[in-house]
């Protein structure tokens, strides 16, 4: 069952303009209060693998693939 991933899609897909002006606004705060909003949606419902990069010396993160939570 998917459902937690289909939750956060339909999230992500209902509010894209307001996720896009947060992720651009350059407010880190805000931005970090997201993220956490984010985790603590998905907090042992959903694992994921993370990637880590760097680039233009900022700390990059992708995330590679989504698990249900055992």
């Amino acid at each position: 069952d998917h459902q937690p991933i289909k939750v956060l899609q339909d999230w992500v897909a209902s509010d894209r303009a307001a996720i896009n002006l947060i992720l651009k606004s350059n407010d880190m705060k805000l931005i970090n209060d997201f993220c956490m909003d984010i985790h603590e949606s998905i907090d042992g419902r959903l694992e994921y693998l993370l990637d880590y990069g760097l680039s233009k010396g900022y700390n990059t993160y992708a995330i590679e693939e989504v698990f249900d939570a055992q």
